[in-house]
């Protein structure tokens, strides 16, 4: 498996398997990256509400059309659209 992806799960698998909000995501990512130097390869550069990452943004996509990933979408008590992620029963096994 490539190591992106590995250390993503990796990083899933820490959080507790689940991070709610794509926006999370970026942001954990991102601060992981540059404030704890996790070799991530993914380019950020500032977008609305913080940093983004298309990159970063693609591999989520593959994981879950992988099935490593589930992507949820659930309504805020305000109306809004929240994803969530999880990790599936095929992301928890060890590769």
């Amino acid at each position: 498996m490539n190591r992106n992806f590995t250390l993503l799960i990796l990083l899933f698998d820490a959080l507790g398997g689940k991070i709610e909000g794509r926006k999370r995501i970026q942001k954990i990512v991102c601060i992981s990256k540059y404030k704890y130097n996790l070799p991530f390869p993914f380019e950020f550069y500032p977008y609305f509400y913080g940093p983004y990452s298309e990159q970063l943004q693609d591999i989520l996509d593959i994981l879950v059309s992988a099935k490593i990933l589930e992507e949820k979408i659930e309504l805020t008590p305000s109306g809004n659209i929240k994803y969530v992620y999880s990790l599936t029963e095929t992301g928890k096994k060890p590769s």
